[in-house]
């Protein structure tokens, strides 16, 4: 066993790094892809115009380039277990539905979801709202049913180390406790600007049950870099300044910057140290090519 005494900030940093990367299982890089899909073309064989059917040939291609790059890939252990216990392996921006003459027409997106949010959560950042919401299906007692917004069912009661508090008119949901009710949690209907605002409701999970967002697509920007801090500064602001319109986020004529430092007084504690660890990924991977 190789084992090696860490005593600065920087190695642990680095060997963080390190095991995060080694678990979570890279992409393939440019030299292996291309080299595997050198292996898939050279299988296929030459062309034979008098055997060979293109159609049939581009379907081969297809399907070899794409086996050769999947045995390359290497899989972590959570999406092995995520496959075998049946999770969803694939994610969208957009919901798509039929319009009358047949066409793919986008129906919902998690953005037009925030912005669309009833009242009650006038005051959850994108963050928090992923972290504690999802969007549930009307039944259809419920399309008919009189009211804005209801009492969710026995399973979304803020299970506490106190145990669970009921819903009562001394203690009412409020813009402000949304998120922090001790008892049962809300469904609120999205505003009637929403395209599934007949259909589909927001069901609020409690503190307890809250799950950890995970944001898809460029890497996080840096804080600490000219180059990149207006950016920073600006996805930090749509993330966890609530917001509904792009003219919330900062005043007219104001850069991301000026807007991001005047915001940073009024975070929480929370939020801070969630600011904090987006950054520190770079400061481990700097660490990590120090050493």
């Amino acid at each position: 066993m190789d084992i090696k005494f860490i005593g600065s900030g920087p190695a642990a940093k680095a060997i963080l790094y390190y095991i995060t990367d080694y678990i979570t299982k890279s992409q393939l890089q440019a030299h292996v892809a291309y080299a595997a899909l050198e292996v898939a073309v050279h299988r296929l064989g030459d062309f034979n115009p008098e055997e060979d059917d293109l159609t049939s040939r581009a379907k081969r291609l297809l399907q070899k380039c794409a086996h050769s790059l999947i045995s390359k890939q290497e899989m972590s252990a959570q999406q092995v277990v995520s496959y075998l216990m049946d999770f969803e392996d694939h994610f969208t921006s957009h919901e798509l539905t039929m319009d009358a003459s047949g066409k793919l027409v986008p129906t919902a997106t998690q953005a037009c979801d925030y912005q669309k949010r009833g009242d009650l959560l006038e005051n959850v950042s994108v963050w928090d709202f992923v972290a504690q919401t999802e969007k549930e299906k009307l039944t259809r007692s419920q399309m008919f049913s009189a009211g804005s917004d209801e009492e969710s069912d026995d399973e979304d009661r803020a299970d506490g180390p106190e145990g669970t508090a009921s819903v009562t008119d001394e203690s009412p949901w409020t813009k402000d406790n949304i998120l922090d009710f001790d008892g049962k949690m809300p469904r609120v209907r999205f505003q009637t600007a929403h395209l599934q605002d007949n259909t589909h409701t927001i069901k609020v999970r409690s503190y307890f049950r809250r799950k950890i967002p995970v944001p898809i697509g460029p890497a996080l920007p840096r804080r600490d870099t000219p180059a990149s801090e207006q950016k920073h500064a600006r996805l930090m602001l749509i993330l966890f300044k609530p917001w509904r319109h792009a003219s919330d986020l900062r005043e007219a004529g104001q850069t991301w910057l000026e807007a991001y430092m005047e915001f940073l007084p009024s975070c929480s504690e929370e939020v801070l140290e969630r600011i904090i660890n987006m950054q520190l990924l770079h400061e481990c991977r700097d660490s990590r090519d120090a050493h």
